[in-house]
């Protein structure tokens, strides 16, 4: 009686939460996700910052000022001795300078390395723009799978809910007929029993419910308590061209082709380092003044001022070996980054296939679980009618039920893992995940 109790307490709760429930589509979901998710967010901030340097790329072909000043104090003693005449002693002598300079420097060849900065800053936003977008799609892939799994978990409930309104309706038959004195108490026994299964079934399975909830807010980046119910149900709408996904996998996976912006960026690194062979050439333009006051020495005072301006030279021909070692770690880093580069290829060529496999298995799955569900409901319902009216047993109706629960239960999988491999196959090619 605790038991039963227990079970119609949870209900009735589970029944208010739902009645506070927020209502979402997917689409919802994905838009709350685009906003909060907190992969996405850390994605976006990254790609900010390549977009900052993209934007301040040509500052590095500007000059650049330096001013320096200084005011100097002083006091000391002295004495001067001379060839003709007495010493002369001073105490206490106070002098000061003041001096100021204004320095433009600009760089006007440094072996194209300013060039090859420009280029570095475009392919790092591009190789960040596919880096985002690779988080976006991770990351909606995932909304969409707990998305998903929540609509799994509420079509379970909603199945196990009819096998205990079954339950109930054979306990009651049983009940009336064991009272009665035209049924034995094991079927009445039993029909208790497996009503009490069934609810024990039902209360696991909103445990489950409630974690998927928790998961999908997670996912997108809400409070994990919030109360949530998806309003899409499993469609299959993809229907897919393995062989062309495969050929343009190249062309739309954004993990590949950050990894190649990462190639050309390595190439980019090994073309700076042999800039360095060549000179460092500056122009320049400064303005210099110079004041000095002493109450000893040659020289009172003593000021100066005046433009200078010309060409600076630095090269190094030689450091050590420095730019030859550098030059064949450069090229180390580009054969790996084409190995990774296959290895990724490959692996994401084994999933996209391994993906569709499993995509149109589940599919035929669906077909045949789909006439397996019809035919084990009415085979059910007949079962139920033949207990009504005492043509048959309870163990045949109990077959008969959890025949068609776990009809239900295989369809209801199929979808599911054909959705998850839909899912899948979208992300691993670049596409957009669809609604349903």
């Amino acid at each position: 009686m605790y038991r039963y109790f227990l079970f119609i307490l949870i209900y009735v709760s589970c029944f208010k939460l739902q009645a506070q429930e927020e209502v979402l589509s997917l689409e919802d979901a994905i838009s709350i996700g685009l906003e909060n998710n907190f992969s996405i967010i850390a994605a976006k901030n990254d790609n900010a910052i390549n977009e900052v340097n993209e934007e301040y790329k040509y500052a590095a072909l500007l000059p650049v000022l330096d001013i320096t000043g200084r005011y100097n104090f002083q006091i000391e003693n002295g004495e001067q001795t001379f060839v003709d005449q007495d010493p002369r002693i001073i105490d206490n002598a106070e002098s000061n300078s003041l001096n100021g300079a204004a320095t433009l420097t600009l760089n006007i060849f440094d072996g194209t390395r300013m060039f090859l900065n420009l280029r570095q800053a475009d392919l790092e936003l591009q190789q960040s723009n596919y880096e985002t977008q690779f988080a976006l799609q991770n990351a909606v892939s995932q909304i969409a799978m707990a998305y998903f799994n929540l609509v799994y978990q509420s079509y379970q409930r909603s199945i196990l809910e009819d096998a205990v309104k079954l339950s109930e309706t054979r306990y009651k038959i049983a009940k009336d007929k064991y009272e009665v004195g035209t049924s034995s108490k094991s079927d009445y026994l039993a029909a208790r029993v497996d009503l009490n299964t069934d609810q024990s079934s039902l209360i696991s399975q909103n445990e489950l419910l409630q974690n998927a909830k928790v998961n999908l807010n997670m996912a997108i980046g809400r409070n994990p308590m919030s109360q949530v119910q998806a309003s899409d149900s499993i469609k299959i709408n993809s229907y897919f061209n393995i062989d062309k996904l495969v050929n343009q996998l190249e062309q739309s996976n954004k993990a590949l082709l950050a990894m190649k912006y990462e190639g050309k960026l390595l190439e980019l690194e090994k073309n700076k380092v042999n800039t360095e062979w060549s000179p460092n050439i500056d122009a320049y333009a400064g303005y210099s003044y110079q004041n000095l006051n002493s109450q000893a020495g040659f020289l009172i005072q003593n000021q100066s001022r005046g433009v200078n301006y010309g060409l600076s030279l630095n090269w190094t021909p030689f450091n050590k070996l420095d730019r030859s070692r550098r030059n064949e770690l450069s090229q180390i880093q580009l054969d790996n980054n084409e190995n990774n580069y296959n290895q990724l290829r490959n692996e994401l060529q084994g999933s996209l296939y391994a993906a569709y496999i499993r995509f149109r298995n589940q599919i035929e799955l669906v077909e045949i679980e789909r006439n397996n569900t019809e035919v084990a409901k009415e085979n059910a319902e007949l079962a139920l009618d033949r207990f009504k009216v005492g043509r048959s047993n309870s163990l045949a109706l109990r077959e008969a039920q959890l025949n068609a629960v776990q009809a239900a239960g295989r369809l209801l999988n199929a979808l599911y893992e054909a959705k998850l491999a839909e899912i899948e196959i979208l992300r691993i090619s670049g596409s957009a995940i669809s609604e349903g």
